[in-house]
């Protein structure tokens, strides 16, 4: 997919309309600073990703920086757009800037689905490399140059998932420990022995001990399984019988609680005291996590000076002088120690989160005993208060936890907070006696007993299955999620092991080509692993036979800059696979002579087959580059800008004649009788110069925009004046005039529809103009400056050129 055309309307410089007819080939533009370069590629950047990255802070603008990008010079009700045209026509679209009163929007006026997918596809694509990005993946830190990476080659996605894995298996066993199954069962197996009076492990077991129950009543029913126990207890029951259960059950239940809870206690204090160490540590330099909210300001700053933007030894902030370099290795490590104190505050969260999930869940237990209606009466005060002890407690240590570090820089440790230590046997014994109580009111004490005990014990033994059965689903999704995991990131290893080796190849292929025999060999990306995991990736290389690494240590800041390159070229060739162009936005600022050189080279002879945007404001490798770029399919220009259009586009005439002369070639019409309209604009403004045609005055740019009708007119006045009879019978401007029309017409819109042979003869005309006033051996214009007063005749730069009767 390649570009044939940009527009551009009121966007940053452009004030008024900037056109790049590209015709799918490459293209070299020149521009002094401030001429706007930086608008075309700030345009493809929001056409594509809908931002522009260093447009999109608070300070200039939300939504993407779109108060930004609006050309600040243009009226109110005037549109600001951009379009980008493809060599598939369905795609072409027009982006627009809606501002309704002072609230912006973006639309497309392309809806398609294939134009929507198209988007999606380029923005997961690199297309755009700037000086100020070009070394930043080589200095990066071996996580962020991971992350980068995995952006690149749509690892992103990849590491999602496995983040995901270890998250969900950290989650489980995370649950599995406050779900505290060991202790559950624990405390069940110590009923039974308490109902039975002997541990019970199996189905047969709990049959013979109740069968041992059921003699004491003399009653001849046995049982074979389980499942007839509740057949038992219809033979034996009494009225009111389970009402009596249910309460005695709603005792023995918060006993359990209490006895499991007491294990649970232990687990919140290890992880209580964890987090009042961390928030300690954190809160002993509140200052430092206070200065968290200047990180984004160091990261400006840092890409502010790596820029170049601020190249005198100054601070920009405070205005002081500093040093450049020491301010920045300053700024470095401010972001550095900002990191870790970052990290530091993440696991303080994490420990809070599985802390609050352990203290929540106890609570919302206690209070559903508290709100049972069978613990309102008088008599169970005493139980009441104990739980609500309890919660207090749980209900204070949750408070601590949710203070905020920067607003509270002291939590209270476990000493402060301690719960009463006998409360647990406290709730214990209240319940143990409760239950006794209950059994002693019934006349048939004896048959009752027994009667609790199968049933309780019937339930003890079905919570332990299903405690078991629960556990092992945990058990078996953690070994699964964990199997897979391993699995995942063996994977995910042996796939970017592959892929850095090829990946390395290349990018050594391309920097070699640009520093041939200069002893930096075998550049290679390395995978950093840490328990198993991916931390990073490194970066190493062979200089002068050694082993090195990081480069930045060795190579200077051309090499550095070579590498840079080296890498985004490699992931366009590697990953780009929908877009065939890129837009290079002076990235050799940074290179000596001989790195300039080879990188033209480079683009010439390896990228052949990508659409090139490059822009420079490097005059002298502008022209080495225009002129290593003759014959082949480049295009070149410069920009400059204006009070009155902005930015705007000066094409060469080479440019606007080749392409008229291919398009009628191809039998192509589109925008030809514009084109072949400007070309004549440009040589009758040449010609009308060089033989000093007088023209009406206008002031400033109105002289640039003379149209055509009124130079041929002049110069037809000045041609008259002269004794050149073989200029005066030549009929060619009057024809011209005529002309003229066609290309009018295809410049604007009209129900005329000129013809391939239409612009044919108008070329015609043109070009038999163009053969009267231009010299094509000495490539010049007849001028008056070469006239001669001994022959008079006016000439053009050689001898034995063009020569016509003048007078001066």
């Amino acid at each position: 997919m390649k570009i044939k055309n940009i527009t551009i309307k009121g966007i940053r410089g452009v004030k008024n309309n900037c056109i790049l007819d590209l015709d799918e080939d490459s293209i070299l533009l020149y521009g002094d600073s401030g001429a706007g370069k930086s608008s075309i590629t700030d345009v493809i950047e929001w056409f594509f990703q809908d931002k522009v990255e260093h447009l999109s802070s608070l300070e200039i603008g939300r939504k993407g920086g779109q108060e930004a990008l609006r050309n600040i010079l243009t009226d109110k009700d005037q549109e600001a757009s951009a379009g980008i045209y493809f060599s598939d026509k369905k795609l072409n679209s027009d982006k627009i800037i809606n501002d309704k009163n002072g609230s912006y929007s973006t639309s497309y006026t392309n809806e398609t689905k294939e134009f929507k997918d198209l988007l999606n596809e380029i923005q997961k694509e690199n297309i755009i490399l700037r000086h100020q990005d070009l070394i930043s993946f080589v200095l990066a830190t071996k996580k962020e140059r991971l992350e980068e990476l995995s952006n690149i080659i749509g690892f992103t996605e990849v590491t999602k998932i496995r983040d995901v894995l270890r998250r969900s298996v950290n989650s489980i066993k995370s649950e599995l420990k406050i779900k505290n199954f060991n202790t559950q069962i624990s405390t069940k197996q110590s009923n039974l022995i308490e109902y039975l009076g002997s541990n019970i492990i199996s189905e047969s077991q709990l049959v013979e001990a109740i069968n041992e129950l059921l003699t004491q009543l003399k009653i001849k029913k046995s049982l074979k399984s389980i499942s007839e126990i509740n057949e038992v207890l219809k033979l034996i029951e009494t009225p009111d019988d389970s009402k009596v259960i249910t309460l005695q059950s709603f005792y023995l239940n918060i006993r359990d609680f209490s006895i499991n809870f007491s294990e649970s206690l232990k687990k919140i204090e290890e992880l209580y005291s964890i987090y009042f160490e961390q928030f300690r540590k954190i809160a002993e330099d509140i200052e430092k996590v206070k200065k968290i909210v200047l990180d984004n300001l160091l990261q400006e700053g840092k890409k502010v000076l790596e820029m170049g933007v601020i190249d005198k030894d100054y601070c920009p902030l405070c205005l002081q002088m500093k040093d450049r370099g020491a301010l920045l290795n300053e700024i470095s490590d401010r972001i550095v120690e900002l990191k870790i104190c970052k990290e530091e505050n993440l696991k303080l969260l994490d420990t809070r989160k599985q802390l609050n999930s352990f203290i929540i869940n106890n609570i919302n237990k206690i209070e559903d005993f508290i709100s049972d209606e069978k613990l309102d009466k008088e008599e169970d005060e005493e139980l009441k208060k104990l739980l609500v002890k309890l919660l207090t407690y749980l209900k204070d240590c949750n408070i601590e936890i949710q203070k905020n570090v920067l607003e509270n820089n002291k939590i209270k440790n476990l000493q402060e907070l301690q719960a009463d230590e006998n409360i647990f046997n406290k709730i214990k014994s209240y319940c143990n006696k409760r239950n006794a109580e209950l059994e002693v009111i019934r006349p048939d004490q004896e048959k009752f007993k027994i009667y609790s005990n199968i049933e309780r014990s019937r339930d003890a033994y079905k919570e332990i299955k299903d405690l078991e059965k629960e556990r092992l689903i945990y058990e078996k999704q953690i070994n699964s999620l964990e199997k897979i995991y391993k699995e995942f990131i063996k994977k995910q290893k042996d796939g970017l092991d592959l892929f850095l080796s090829n990946f390395s190849n290349n990018v050594n292929d391309l920097y070699g080509f640009m520093n041939p025999g200069e002893k930096v060999e075998n550049i290679q990306f390395v995978p950093i692993e840490k328990n198993g995991e991916l931390m990073g990736i490194t970066l190493k290389l062979n200089f002068l036979d050694k082993e090195v690494m990081p480069p930045q240590k060795y190579l200077s800041e051309s090499h550095l800059n070579c590498l840079g390159i080296a890498f985004f070229l490699t992931s366009v060739k590697a990953f780009n696979k929908k877009s065939d162009f890129i837009i290079l936005d002076d990235v050799i600022s940074s290179f000596d002579t001989n790195h300039r050189t080879r990188f033209a080279n480079l683009l010439v002879e390896k990228l052949s087959d990508y659409q090139i945007i490059l822009l420079t404001h490097e005059k002298n490798w502008y022209e080495y580059i225009r002129n290593l770029i003759k014959g082949k399919e480049w295009k070149v220009g410069s920009l400059n800008w204006t009070e009155k259009e902005g930015t705007c586009l000066i094409e060469p005439l080479e440019n606007i004649k080749e392409r008229i002369e291919r398009k009628i070639a191809t039998n192509k019409k589109e925008s030809l009788g514009n084109d072949i309209r400007k070309y004549l604009e440009h040589i009758l403004k040449l010609i009308a110069f060089n033989i000093e045609t007088k023209v009406n005055f206008q002031f400033n740019n109105s002289n640039e925009e003379r149209m055509s009708n009124e130079l041929l007119t002049s110069i037809k006045s000045k041609i008259n004046k002269q004794p050149c009879e073989q200029l005066k019978r030549n009929n060619i401007l009057d024809r011209l005039i005529g002309s003229i029309f066609i290309g009018t017409k295809d410049s604007h819109d009209s129900t005329f529809s000129p013809s391939m042979g239409d612009f044919k003869a108008f070329w015609n005309d043109v070009e038999e103009l163009e053969s009267l006033f231009y010299c094509n051996s000495c490539k010049k214009y007849l001028s008056s400056k070469y006239f001669n007063k001994s022959s008079k005749k006016i000439r053009c730069g050689c001898s034995n050129g063009l020569c016509y009767d003048w007078k001066m």
